[in-house]
């Protein structure tokens, strides 16, 4: 007669969820005959002195022993259908009849056998082991910038056991295939050739009969400032003729195009009418049509294509017979020290000559003054009092007519900040006071001022204080705090411009301890782990130190070294590894950054040998209870004595 049963195993099961399974598998559990003892499966969980607890996992199969005496049980596990005799370790083991596994792992699922021979025949029991882990999923890569036309692929990674399906989610929706959008498999989600509408946070769900995890993952369409594809050439028309004039522009976003006339933006009429389109391949094609071209329609056209990222544009002139006529001119503002550029508005065709006057006088005056073939002038390092005041362009035809257009040109000084009272970076102590002083040496009033703290605004609040005046603006630190090291930064605006200086606030500060470290006990052979973390600033180092005593001293701590057992992490933790008697004893943290005193703690690390916490061991069920009754020989139950494995 064969007996067979399936258990599902959970790794993470805790000890009181074990020994609740084990109680109701007992009670479930019922005998055939008086002479019969149970088979199938069960196991064990351990709890010991220091506070852990493991649950071991024990296939049992007592079989009517009187017709097997002397003939020992002995266990295979079906390997794809191959019999393969299990094998003994640290972590599994035999005890009599039953097969004891510790920390399961998925491997260990499957078809186990417990055969027992003799010379009259044999017995074979077969039971099924399933192993499960909770699920857990992760996306790669978890973030991607990528450019329109591309490809992108995810990947989703999912650990935990079984698996038994995958589902892709696009913004909350299930993701839609085509000959675009690929699923190669069901691990790997493929997109050809991107699009702006594939941006979007994705994500990967993984799925068994009892659990569920999910990961996520966003992709983003690359910001691409617009260019200029192809652009419309320069035209020369008679009066009533019809003209279109085309930009194709690329960008993402999709630019926006608007068409200007010498500067000024244009609108539809009777006669102007402005379009546009996109193409499959992500282009703007933009479109401005004039029909009955009169000459007052003369000048420079100019498209400007723009997005979140940037601009570009193009210009070129659109010339009709007629006579010569200058467009109004608005008025100029200069900002002092930089290059202004005034173009002359003009039409009318064809144009004999374009000559600029500055009150009266022909330019150019002096180098820094130029005037450009399309009738441009150009004044480089603008200053106040050499540059300001009229201007004006006279154009002539050839048919002798002319025409002139005037406009004035005001020069603005930008504010400049004076870095002799406003430096890189200041270093001030936690509860100290200090000022962040901005002044403006040089600029036209009115100023205005802000702050910005790392790129955000920054208003006084609490202990800080904001003091502006006509050219200076000053940020008090009554009591300085952690909380105030930061990048400051003060903008200085005026008419002509704004100017903008950054300083970088370093506030040192004791060590504090995060993590305090605390009394720890270890079985002897165990791993320990003592856990220290403390802040500051600069960040603090820690340091391990061991009570040493002897003959000379009642005790010393000295530095607890790296050593093929004693492993200091970067953390501040110590972890040491199969822990022995000389290991127990007073330690020492210490964490320091030069500030204030050194930060201290002591705890003790407490080493107990195997047969104090094998004496202290619980066990809650068979074969373990039955069959060793004396709490002495407990350190054999469910692992060999000299196995050093901890309960």
């Amino acid at each position: 007669m064969i007996h067979g049963a399936v258990f599902t195993f959970l790794q993470t099961e805790s000890t009181s969820q074990c020994k609740h399974r084990i109680e109701t598998a007992a009670a479930a559990d019922t005998d055939e005959k008086e002479s019969q003892a149970k088979e199938g499966l069960t196991f064990c969980c351990e709890g010991n002195a220091i506070g852990s607890s493991k649950c071991i996992f024990i296939f049992t199969s007592r079989l009517n022993m009187f017709r097997f005496t002397g003939f020992d049980p002995f266990w295979m596990k079906d390997e794809t259908g191959n019999l393969s005799a299990v094998q003994e370790d640290g972590r599994v083991w035999l005890l009599q009849e039953a097969l004891c596994i510790r920390r399961v792992v998925e491997e260990d699922a499957g078809k186990y056998q417990c055969i027992v021979r003799n010379s009259i025949g044999e017995k074979r029991v077969e039971s099924a082991l399933v192993v499960t882990a909770p699920l857990r999923v992760t996306v790669l890569p978890p973030h991607q910038v990528l450019n329109m036309g591309v490809a992108a692929t995810f990947t989703c990674n999912v650990t935990g056991y079984p698996v038994h399906s995958v589902a892709w989610v696009k913004d909350q929706r299930p993701v839609a295939t085509s000959e675009r959008v690929q699923l190669p498999s069901r691990d790997v989600l493929h997109i050809v050739s991107l699009r702006r509408e594939d941006r979007g946070m994705y994500q990967c769900f993984a799925y068994n009969d009892k659990d569920g995890a999910q990961g996520t993952a966003q992709l983003k369409i690359a910001d691409v400032p617009p260019s200029i594809v192809s652009a419309f050439p320069e035209r020369t028309l008679q009066p009533r003729d019809g003209v279109s004039l085309q930009c194709i522009v690329v960008g993402s976003p999709l630019p926006r195009v608007t068409w200007y006339l010498d500067s000024s933006v244009m609108g539809q009429t009777g006669r102007i009418s402005m379009g546009d389109y996109v193409t499959e391949d992500a282009r703007v094609v933009s479109l401005l049509n004039i029909s009955g071209v009169v000459a007052e329609d003369g000048g420079e056209y100019g498209c400007e294509a723009s997005n979140d990222v940037g601009s570009a544009s193009h210009s070129a002139r659109l010339n009709v017979f007629g006579p010569a006529f200058v467009r109004p001119m608005p008025n100029v503002t200069a900002i002092s020290g930089e290059t202004l550029m005034v173009k002359c508005p003009y039409g009318g065709y064809p144009i004999k000559s374009i000559r600029w006057f500055a009150n009266g006088i022909v330019l150019p005056l002096h180098p820094r003054q130029k005037v450009g073939q399309g009738g441009t002038l150009s004044i480089q390092s603008v200053h106040r009092e050499a540059d300001e005041g009229e201007y004006s362009c006279t154009v002539r035809g050839v048919d002798g007519h002319t025409a002139t257009g005037t406009t004035f040109v005001s020069v603005v000084v930008p504010p400049v900040i004076d870095k002799h009272y406003f430096r890189d970076s200041s270093t001030v102590d936690e509860g100290s006071r200090t000022k962040l002083v901005c002044i403006v040496s040089r600029g036209d009033p009115p100023l205005r001022f802000h702050w910005l703290k790392n790129g955000l605004p920054f208003l006084a609040h609490g202990d800080i204080a904001v003091q502006t005046t006509e050219d200076s603006s000053i940020v008090t630190f009554k009591k300085v705090t952690s909380a105030d090291r930061g990048l400051y930064s003060c903008v200085a605006t005026n008419a002509a411009s704004s100017a903008n200086m950054t300083t970088h606030l370093i506030v040192n500060v004791s060590p504090q301890f995060t993590v305090e470290p605390t009394n720890s006990t270890v079985v002897e052979g165990d791993t320990v782990r003592l856990d220290c973390a403390a802040v500051g600033f600069p960040a603090p180092s820690i340091l391990w130190k061991k009570l040493i005593y002897s003959e000379k001293t009642a005790g010393d701590f000295a530095y607890v070294h790296s050593s093929p057992r004693a492993h200091r992490y970067t953390n501040g933790t110590l972890v040491i590894s199969d822990a022995e008697e000389r290991d127990a004893g007073a330690y020492m943290c210490q964490a320091n950054n030069g500030l204030g005193a050194t930060l201290s703690k002591i705890v003790s690390l407490q080493v107990l040998d195997v047969l104090v916490a094998s004496r202290t061991a619980l066990v809650f069920y068979s074969p373990c209870k039955k069959h060793h009754q004396d709490s002495k020989n407990l350190s054999r139950v469910c692992r060999p004595e000299k196995a050093r494995m901890p309960l």
